[in-house]
């Protein structure tokens, strides 16, 4: 029983890590762009 609570801890860590990478990518692609439209507008 605590092997397959093991597996699942990690699988669900696996894939917080991820949607948290996936996340931060995004927002680090949104704030480029913001950067990049506002030395074109100025």
């Amino acid at each position: 029983m605590s092997f397959l609570e093991d597996i699942w801890v990690v699988m669900a860590a696996q894939i917080t890590f991820r949607c948290w990478a996936v996340l931060a990518m995004l927002t680090y692609l949104c704030m480029l762009r913001w950067l990049c439209a506002g030395r074109l507008e100025l």
